[in-house]
């Protein structure tokens, strides 16, 4: 439970739960487990054997074959494991060497410099847009297994520290053919690490120095962001236990030194995963694992100027969040001969969220006092056959069963439910040609079909095709359905404003957002040192969830809500969600990557992407705000084989976005500034098992408190050891 300390001006909040914190103990015991010999490990998602190597090791290792590009084998795309380039459904991978490259510390961090990919910041976290459509259109995965904790829509990438990843796929475009609901921009999967040796023991730690709640240079603290992690490996001749530990404490930040609020919070998070597999024969093994989250935000926050009779006032509200999640699961993979392989996996996960907004008056428990607390359940049960249907054919059948539970403050009922239960299918066919060799031509079909408890049937198809052209060149194309289901906010909320007096109200009559999807993409590499790519994509969806105010609805089962006891006795204005809108983007993007030098690597790319939804009153298509029209990104890095010295500079180039104007407002487009963040980092080995690195975010300094949240400046210093 949550226990409070009133304080002179405020809250102080903290969080105990000792029966919790008991199981993530168990799976640290798990992974301490002692063993004799290294057995050969594999991927805990894909089946791939795993290779923990420095981002050094392996840019030594492409020096030395003066190669850019790697083979990387994937699973998200086809759940199916394969090369990457192989596959014809289009599926990004950043690798180990990457992110140890990038000096990301969590997800978020790792990702804004990716084409196509944009990382919204708040209070609340980061979360992540595809292609330009909103957070709560991306699924986020773990080794296959979908996540929970939805806050204002969006999942909070600063949940998944890098330290425990072994790769990130991510699947731009409409994946519910696999997935089902949530797959409608596209599906990041994040694949964690497993050590292949006897023992392996990594510890890591990262201090950073910038910009604090006075918006400048720290000078008083020489560290005022602090990260560390530790992992260990290890395996038996039959069995491996991999755990890690990772803590982060961020301190607050104010952009504006006159302003009470505090625009980033103090913040501090500690995460235990364990994973666990059990080869009991040649054709069967036993995985199991658990992960334990806690993050705690502090920070300030302030009104707008209320007239009053003494004159202009400001209230002041000090904010705090406690965020904690558990998740367990266990799987099951048999071989059969002649047959195929059969996978079952269940899982659980709790998601609690509590939210605390205090003013500060002196007074505890007034009206404008707000304590809120949510709680998340999912279970998973999932059953997968993978078979050989010919020699070059496959097949994939799969049985889904989720139950979802949320109860929170916000919900007009104690809590809501809903039970989905799913098939789905994929078929790989070589059409004709070859494997690997020109005029190779796959279509990959896929079909789910989704029944709920709430919105009732839905089916989602989905078909790919992969042409070899030549050698080292092929064509990739691909169209299909995604789906978003309403969640339960939408179809039970029940929010009041009591500062402003509206209310927003949930409709239980609400089905799902749905779109169409389609893209193609031609790669070329003519030499291992050389490779380009030309991609076109876009996605229409229809049947949005919008919030409406009730003084414009006049009919349908929206309309019902609105002539409810809740909406009747409201004071102000009364909005009710409702199946109304429609949006749009059509994307263009060039992407390469050369090996020079020997020494030099270099990948940039550049989006044009054109999101807009339908203005029903002027039935035109109006560009959505915050959506950077142009992006241009690029990573180049530098590796010297004899001092195996390695410095990277990426970055990204944003263009005008948006804010304001247009479409049936008849007021003038106003947009935000292009700006350009760049990051570094020099990686320095001083033995085999020692290294260190400086590194820096943000270097131009880039930010602005209304229209650009992102962290200011900062340099930082760490410290890597290998056991």
């Amino acid at each position: 439970g949550m226990h409070f300390w009133p304080l002179a001006g405020g809250t102080l909040m903290r969080f105990y739960s000792l029966p919790r914190l008991a199981i993530a103990a168990l799976a640290l015991t798990l992974g301490f487990a002692s063993g004799s010999e290294a057995r050969g490990a594999t991927d805990w998602a894909s089946g791939v054997p795993s290779e923990d190597v420095s981002a050094n090791e392996t840019a030594k290792q492409e020096a030395e074959e003066g190669s850019a590009i790697k083979d990387v084998v994937v699973v998200t795309g086809t759940r199916v494991e394969e090369s990457q380039d192989k596959s014809a459904v289009r599926t990004e991978a950043i690798d180990r060497a990457t992110i140890d490259a990038s000096g990301a510390e969590n997800l978020g961090e790792l990702l804004e410099h990716f084409p196509g990919l944009d990382v919204v910041r708040s209070f609340r976290g980061s979360a992540l847009r595809i292609n330009g459509f909103d957070p709560k259109y991306v699924l986020i995965l773990v080794n296959g297994r979908r996540q929970i904790g939805d806050l204002g829509g969006a999942i909070d990438l600063e949940r998944f520290p890098v330290s425990q990843v072994e790769r990130v796929e991510i699947v731009k475009g409409a994946s519910s053919g696999l997935y089902g609901s949530r797959a409608l921009g596209g599906v990041v999967n994040i694949i964690t690490r497993r050590s292949i040796d006897a023992f392996e023991g990594q510890l890591h730690l990262v201090g950073t120095w910038g910009a604090d709640n006075e918006a400048a240079w720290a000078s008083s603290k020489p560290v005022s962001d602090l990260d560390a992690s530790g992992r260990i490996g290890v395996n038996g001749d039959w069995w491996a236990s991999d755990t890690t530990l990772s803590y982060r404490d961020a301190s607050a930040i104010r952009y504006e030194p006159e302003s009470y609020g505090t625009t980033f919070p103090d913040a501090s998070s500690y995460q235990i995963y364990n994973q666990t597999t059990f080869d009991l024969s040649d054709t069967f093994s036993v995985n199991f694992g658990a992960d334990y989250t806690l993050r705690n935000q502090e920070g300030q926050d302030e009104s707008a100027p209320k007239p009053t009779a003494f004159g202009l006032v400001t209230e002041e509200f000090q904010v705090a969040t406690v965020s904690e999640s558990i998740s367990g699961f266990m799987g099951l993979d048999l071989q059969v001969e002649n047959f195929g392989k059969l996978n079952a996996e269940s899982s659980v996960q709790v998601f609690n969220d509590q939210y605390l907004s205090d003013l500060v008056d002196g007074v505890s428990g007034g009206d404008k006092d707000k304590y809120e607390t949510s709680d998340e359940t999912l279970g998973d049960l999932r059953l997968q056959l993978d078979s050989d249907i010919r020699d070059n054919d496959h097949l994939i059948l799969g049985l889904e069963i989720q139950y979802h539970e949320l109860s929170g403050d916000r919900l007009d009922a104690e809590s809501l439910s809903r039970l989905t239960s799913a098939l789905y299918s994929q078929y790989q066919w070589l059409a004709s040609g070859e494997l690997d060799s020109a005029g190779e031509f796959l279509i990959v079909p896929a079909l789910r079909f989704d029944l709920d408890s709430q919105y009732g049937p839905h089916v989602s198809p989905k078909v790919a095709g992969r042409y070899a052209l030549s050698d080292w060149s092929f064509l990739r194309t691909w169209t299909g359905s995604g789906f978003v289901a309403p969640g339960f906010k939408e179809l039970g909320f029940l929010f009041e404003n009591l500062n402003v007096g509206y209310k927003v109200l949930g409709n239980p009559n609400l089905s799902p957002e749905t779109s169409w999807d389609f893209g193609a993409q031609w790669v070329a590499a003519p030499t291992k040192a050389l490779r380009f790519e030309l991609s076109a994509y876009g996605s229409l969806i229809e049947n949005q969830i919008l919030a409406l105010p009730c003084s414009a609805i006049t009919e349908g089962d929206a309309q019902a809500v609105c002539l409810g006891d809740e909406a009747t006795s409201a004071a102000g204005p009364v909005y009710v969600y409702k199946n109304v809108g429609e949006a749009r983007s059509v994307s263009f993007e060039v992407a390469a990557q050369a090996k020079f030098l020997r020494r030099f690597t270099l990948r940039g790319s550049y989006v044009h992407s054109d999101i807009r939804s339908l203005d029903e009153d002027e039935d035109t298509w109006s560009l959505l705000p915050d959506r950077p029209l142009h992006k241009f990104s690029a990573d180049l890095r530098y590796f010297e084989p004899f001092s195996a010295t390695q410095v990277t500079l990426r970055g990204s180039y944003c263009g005008k976005r948006l804010l304001s104007g247009g479409g049936s407002s008849g007021q003038p487009r106003v947009y935000a500034d292009s700006y350009l963040s760049l990051d570094f980092k020099v990686q320095q080995p001083l033995s085999e098992n020692w290294s260190i690195s400086v590194q820096g975010q943000n270097l131009m300094n880039e930010y602005d408190p209304m229209n650009l949240i992102i962290r200011p400046r900062t340099l930082s210093a760490g410290l890597d050891v290998r056991l």
